[in-house]
């Protein structure tokens, strides 16, 4: 097996494909590893490109004026982002930037090869459809906090949704088995460092959250009346 293919059959969207069936798109592969905290790609240099997450972590966030950044998701292997939506990018819209979270290695798929694959693989372009339904409900759900809430929920509506990424159950608590700092749950809310650690230190004080041993995160579900 060539290490496009292995590449691509790691992939959530092509998993249940045959060596043979993959090979088609395989040519037009490219492979890149990146280092924690290096760039992966700005706005303008993501058109064109379908890019799936081989092994590593990857932040997608925007940047404010200030430059002040807003973490839209975290993806992890098998993920794939870039320039994945199905009709043509309005000039409106700003683009998003990507970076590496840890050491990442990532499958790069010129898009215009990749749209003309999906066309013989509908099966495919379903649960692509499927994967991003299912994150504009999350980005609908951040943008909703931001409007609406303030820092505490923002902070314990995002916590929430981390627990479903990396969340382990134990009785009435769930620990976020994935060290989080203060300055990256800010860029995840829309706060400032200061601000977080303030929210966080009221929170585990009325016992909503506290730490463990190794400093992970863990919610106090009985306390919050919520089920995560």
């Amino acid at each position: 097996m060539s290490d496009e293919i292995f590449c691509l059959k790691c992939m959530k969207v092509l998993q249940d494909l045959t060596d043979d069936e993959i090979k088609e798109i395989s040519d037009s592969v490219e492979e890149k590893e990146f280092s924690v905290g290096e760039l992966i790609f700005v706005p303008s240099e993501a058109e064109g490109k379908i890019y799936f997450v081989r092994e590593g972590e990857v932040n997608i966030y925007q940047k404010g004026s200030s430059g002040k950044k807003f973490i839209i998701d975290t993806l992890q292997s098998g993920d794939m982002f870039g320039d994945i939506s199905f009709v043509p990018r309005s000039a409106e819209v700003v683009g998003n930037f990507a970076r590496a979270k840890e050491k990442t290695r990532v499958c790069i798929v010129d898009k215009v090869s990749f749209m003309d694959y999906l066309q013989r693989k509908p099966q495919v372009a379903y649960r692509i459809v499927e994967e991003l339904s299912t994150r504009l409900v999350v980005a609908e759900s951040k943008v909703r906090d931001l409007a609406l809430n303030n820092v505490s929920i923002r902070l314990l509506n995002e916590l929430h949704r981390l627990s479903h990424k990396y969340g382990e159950d134990a009785g009435n608590e769930t620990k976020i088995k994935k060290h989080f700092t203060h300055e990256e749950l800010a860029e995840r809310v829309s706060a400032t460092r200061e601000t977080v650690t303030k929210v966080i230190n009221g929170l585990v004080d009325k016992g909503f959250l506290r730490y463990d041993n190794e400093r992970n995160i863990v919610i106090c579900r009985d306390k919050l009346d919520i089920n995560l």
